[in-house]
């Protein structure tokens, strides 16, 4: 099944009938496996842009898997990568070592959430676990070149603000039902 951006309408795919909870879900699954993987190796802490691209990789990835409007995405991600920095000023191998271990433990905690809900079928689910999969991109100014950060939060902002606006009409839509 798949999110319509219309909120709590439902298309069923046909390959996709009887998973027990969103392809979305599964998506995201794939992406902690993969990604845990690569944060693991214990070189990457020795390679400031190598982790930096990585985890450019991952935030951007992450934001696919999100139902949010194409439109909005994709503002988000080009404002993302023309602010992204890949040198971060007073990085260090300490302090990329601590980075590493929080991107691990977000990817973990989303696993959790992810397995804690696998029979959930509702529409509900995929907009919260769109709002757990973006708040787990774990942004920070220091991500970006200063000039450019505030745009990539006011596109942060309203894509979080979309996911609680369709939080909120399936929420209302199934006390209805």
């Amino acid at each position: 099944m798949e999110l319509n951006t219309s909120c709590c309408e439902v298309v069923t795919m046909p390959n996709e009938i009887d998973l027990g909870y969103r392809p979305i879900a599964n998506g995201l699954l794939g992406l902690i496996d993969y990604y845990s993987i690569i944060f693991q190796n214990k070189e990457l802490v020795k390679k400031e842009g190598e982790f930096r691209h990585q985890r450019l990789s991952l935030i951007l990835e992450l934001i696919d898997a999100i139902a949010i409007p194409e439109d909005l995405m994709i503002e988000l991600k080009s404002a993302i990568v023309a602010a992204w920095r890949l040198k971060v000023p007073g990085s260090t191998r300490e302090k990329r070592s601590t980075e590493i271990r929080m991107v691990l433990c977000i990817l973990e905690q989303l696993r959790t959430d992810i397995n804690l809900a696998k029979g959930d079928s509702s529409q509900l689910f995929n907009s919260q676990l769109s709002l757990a999969a973006l708040k787990s991109t774990a942004l920070r100014p220091m991500d970006f070149e200063p000039r450019k950060a505030q745009e990539v939060q006011d596109l942060l902002d309203l894509s979080m603000k979309y996911l609680e606006n369709a939080e909120q009409r399936c929420e209302v839509d199934l006390a209805t039902a």
